[in-house]
């Protein structure tokens, strides 16, 4: 009984440097602060130090170009959630998927629009013989 009431102070303890303990809280915590000399000097220990590592530390000095670079990141981030920064690459894929669909659609429209019924012909040599004089090399004149 008497462990899980020692962590149960340094628990609330803690947290009463955070926020603000409730009445039953800071009841419990008094009452243990009297009764557990360990849990007291526990206590002190850790306020020392927490009051230690508040105390060590500094200003840092910020140059004003790593000012205008962080307002500058966080415009193109929230750019970037606009409309108006997406719109032109939404526009050219909407653009490339029409062309897609209409390529498409002209590439099965041609092999179904020149298909010959080839059960109906067949194939056979057509002989022409030429009936008319042929002409000499000789009479032909140079190109000028």
């Amino acid at each position: 009984m008497r462990r899980l009431a020692c962590s149960k102070f340094q628990r609330l303890s803690l947290q009463a440097r955070d926020r603000s303990l409730t009445e039953s809280e800071s009841c419990f915590v008094g009452a243990h602060r009297k009764s557990c000399v360990a849990c007291l000097a526990t206590e002190r220990e850790t306020v020392c130090a927490l009051d230690l590592l508040t105390s060590t530390r500094y200003e840092v000095v910020v140059d004003d170009a790593f000012n205008a670079r962080v307002l500058r990141m966080v415009k193109v981030t929230s750019g970037k959630d606009s409309w108006a920064y997406w719109s032109p690459a939404v526009v050219g894929a909407a653009i490339a998927c029409v062309a897609l669909i209409a390529s498409l659609q002209l590439i099965s429209k041609t092999s179904d629009s020149h298909r010959v019924d080839v059960s109906v012909s067949e194939a056979h040599r057509v002989k022409t013989t030429y009936s008319g004089q042929a002409l000499e090399l000789s009479d032909v004149a140079p190109i000028r």
